[in-house]
């Protein structure tokens, strides 16, 4: 009874409440930071029609970390309090480690997993050729065909995919932008980032508030002291990251120049080699398609004509100089093999198909195109381009049932999309299924996904 007369006649009561309150949300926070996905590249199975995100191998090692830092930090601040001392400096301490190592997790990301990231990066170009102002949802709504009311032109996807700019020529302060994507902040992480990861920086933080709060009611001056602690780790620890990625960055930069001194004196063998060590170090490298022509270039000078690069080069080559059938019977026979190739070599593979569909349906050829979009929509389960240019076949071929599937398949994917732009994407497409209804004689089906693209 004492103790609850002492309890309420405390004065700092209702400010201790409230620590105690904003302390047990950030613990709730971080736990479901523990158990959600940081990171969410949507898929979507068109047989079965199931959808599901992937979440980065990463994300599971950087949630062990922060467990270990909380047994580790709680193993300690049991022991200092059995000695008397404070508890808050070793909690605040954990917060901010938990805090900055969070923060540090895009980085590693964009370095480290080259499957995911370069699977985000293509998803992310498509979506970003789809929604400009020249892209095909404008296309869809501003060439029309007489009969059918929809674009008969294709926006050609870029020559290039790459989850940021290789880091060679200048790196000073100047290429701030390219900065902030070798940090790992770049657009395939902003539009596919989860949730609980936003849940785990949030947690650290107000855990930080809330530890800062209850010494500040209790002392001011340990309040300051504790403060300015607080502020010299989070500092140190930052820098100690930031330092980290820089010379990572510098060493493949480093390694890239070794290529190109090695290029100009004709050591193909010592520039690839310089090339794979580079992405060693951040292994990324490897979805950017100039990588990997520069080191198909590099097989082809050095007699390795038989190698998987040197093909990506040679179709390239072909391309460039108008020789398209050649290129494109290369790219069948290493279609014929996607299936046992690495990932970012199927990717390029799926990459180059899609481009060359979009030149069919540009040409008229539709039964070609057809083939090339079935064939990378059977091996990629996120193409939303794809699917789009399919469904378009389907309008203009008369193939409702596929229209129908295409239709729901990007409504799925473009659900894992982030950006607000995306209705867009889902207008046009419920636009073309409307019109694959209305001459399929389905009045009522083709007035519902009329509607639908009206956004209603």
């Amino acid at each position: 009874m004492i103790k609850f007369q002492s309890i309420k006649s405390d004065v700092d009561i209702l400010p201790k409440l409230f620590n105690v309150a904003a302390a047990l949300v950030a613990l709730l926070l971080i736990v479901l930071s523990l158990v959600g996905k940081w990171f969410k590249l949507p898929m979507y199975i068109v047989e079965t029609h199931t959808f599901y995100t992937v979440d980065s191998q990463i994300t599971l090692l950087f949630k062990l970390a922060q467990l270990l830092l909380f047994l580790l930090f709680g193993i300690i601040t049991v022991a200092i309090c059995k000695r008397g001392g404070a508890w808050m400096k070793p909690v605040l301490l954990w917060a901010i480690c938990g805090f900055v190592s969070t923060l540090w997790y895009p980085t590693v990301l964009a370095h480290r997993d080259s499957e995911i990231m370069g699977d985000a990066a293509w998803l992310q170009q498509q979506f970003d050729t789809m929604t400009w102002l020249g892209g095909d949802v404008y296309r869809a709504h501003s060439e029309r065909s007489v009969e059918l009311g929809t674009g008969v032109n294709a926006q050609d996807p870029p020559d290039r995919l790459a989850v940021f700019k290789p880091p060679v020529g200048s790196m000073g302060w100047t290429q701030i932008n390219d900065w902030m994507w070798w940090f790992g902040y770049g657009p395939s992480f902003a539009q596919f980032v989860g949730g609980s990861w936003f849940f785990a920086v949030s947690g650290y933080v107000i855990i930080g508030l809330s530890v800062l709060g209850f010494s500040w009611r209790k002392s001011e001056v340990e309040a300051r002291s504790l403060f300015k602690s607080g502020v010299i780790w989070t500092t140190f620890l930052s820098v100690s990251f930031m330092l980290l990625t820089v010379i990572s960055v510098k060493l493949v930069h480093w390694q890239l120049s070794s290529a190109k001194v090695a290029l100009s004196e004709s050591d193909y063998a010592g520039a690839r080699k310089s090339i794979e060590t580079a992405s060693v170090i951040m292994p990324t490298l490897l979805c950017d398609s100039g990588v990997i022509r520069q080191l198909g270039y590099c097989d082809v000078m050095d007699d390795k004509n038989g190698s998987v690069d040197s093909h990506f080069f040679q179709i390239h080559r072909l391309e460039r100089h108008g020789h398209y059938d050649r290129a494109r019977s290369m790219l069948d026979s290493l279609a014929a093999q996607s299936d046992t190739l690495p990932r970012n070599q199927s990717r390029e593979v799926s990459r180059q198909q899609l481009r060359v569909a979009i030149n069919n349906i540009n040409s008229g050829r539709y039964t070609r195109a057809i083939h090339y979009l079935d064939s990378v929509i059977s091996n990629e389960q996120n193409c939303m381009q794809a699917q789009f240019h399919r469904q378009l076949m389907s309008l203009q071929t008369g193939d409702l049932a596929m229209n129908q599937k295409m239709n729901q398949s990007i409504e799925e994917v473009i659900q894992g999309v982030r950006s607000k732009t995306k209705r867009g994407v889902i207008a046009s497409s419920a636009w073309m299924l409307a019109q694959g209804e209305l001459n399929g004689g389905n009045v009522d089906e083709a007035w519902r996904a009329r509607r639908q693209s009206q956004g209603k």
